[in-house]
């Protein structure tokens, strides 16, 4: 019954959930576009092509000088532009494996996922031991909820390259969902032994430790975290949510503390208390919360009022 009343309170921390792409704003995996992409992409299209047109006396540009135009879009996030220009490369020049996986990005970075596949698997007719084709098709799977076919082609794409970590990281998230909290770990592992810089590695090792009950190693992960990326709340609240685990009450009041403020921090705290039936600490901390700060009475005096549902 708590896990469901838990839903029902405003809780303002980033919970054990949000693995990877969650975790690795900078990966492209979770570059976000507003507004239809592909009416997007046909109006510039049609814009930029009326612009070369009006020019006058314009310098030839070469397949290559396209290709980096378009590269350079890429990198600002100006998919339509990016997309283009390598449709142009295209036209202008021999077959090209590089430039079709560079069409296949600009539709994963911009949701097109259905059109990404299609991109990605031409390239494989072609060549079936293409790795980062393999690896992207489950990229485009993993975003549309296909995990099993995910699954199969982030496994394809380890079998002819086993240091692509993001396969290794995604095939983790993969396990995780499906409770197999074991082979999770194994996979974070290898993503780290590839990328030992990267903080969101050892955030969902942590978090695989969590959802598997192994507190003190989750601990131990999470603090590595941290100390590749000190400034993310989202490590921060993880780490109290272990140290809550660990009945370390103090010390968990502070990481939320260090995530936000006093007042979030004795929120978090009562949603925690709460989610495990401890009715009791739960409102005593929504008091402390609305103690500390007074403006704070909207999210935990609701708290306290639903609380009071379930007495």
């Amino acid at each position: 019954m708590y896990e469901k009343i838990s839903f029902l309170f405003r809780f303002t921390i980033l919970i054990a959930s949000t693995l990877f792409f969650f975790g690795c704003a900078s990966t492209k995996e979770s570059f976000q576009i507003e507004g239809n992409y592909k009416e997007l992409l046909e109006k510039q299209k049609t814009s930029y092509s009326d612009n070369l047109l009006e020019s006058e006396n314009l310098p030839e540009i070469s397949c290559s000088e396209y290709e980096q135009i378009g590269d350079l879009n890429l990198k600002r996030d100006r998919l339509s532009v990016a997309y283009i220009n390598y449709e142009r490369a295209l036209k202008c020049g021999d077959d090209n494996f590089r430039l079709e996986y560079k069409k296949g990005l600009v539709n994963l970075y911009g949701k097109i996922y259905d059109e990404a596949v299609k991109q990605f698997k031409n390239i494989l007719t072609k060549d079936p031991r293409n790795a980062l084709a393999h690896e992207k098709i489950g990229i485009a799977y993993f975003q549309t909820k296909n995990y099993i076919y995910a699954e199969r082609h982030f496994w394809k794409a380890l079998e002819y390259d086993f240091k692509l970590w993001k396969s290794h990281n995604f095939l983790g998230v993969i396990y995780d969902y499906r409770n197999m909290h074991e082979k999770a770990i194994s996979r974070y592992r290898s993503a780290i032994q590839v990328n030992p810089e990267n903080a969101a590695l050892y955030n969902n090792l942590g978090i695989s430790f969590y959802l598997s009950g192994q507190y003190k190693e989750a601990y131990e992960s999470l603090l590595h975290a941290r100390k590749l990326d000190s400034g993310s709340d989202r490590i921060q609240n993880n780490i109290a949510l272990v140290l809550f685990k660990l009945k370390n009450y103090d010390k968990a009041l502070l990481a939320f503390k260090n995530a936000g403020d006093l007042a979030q921090a004795y929120n978090n705290l009562g949603c925690v208390f709460l989610a495990e039936g401890r009715k009791k600490e739960a409102i005593r901390n929504f008091e402390k919360a609305l103690e500390s700060r007074p403006k704070f009475y909207n999210i935990a005096n609701e708290n306290l009022e639903r609380i009071q549902l379930f007495k």
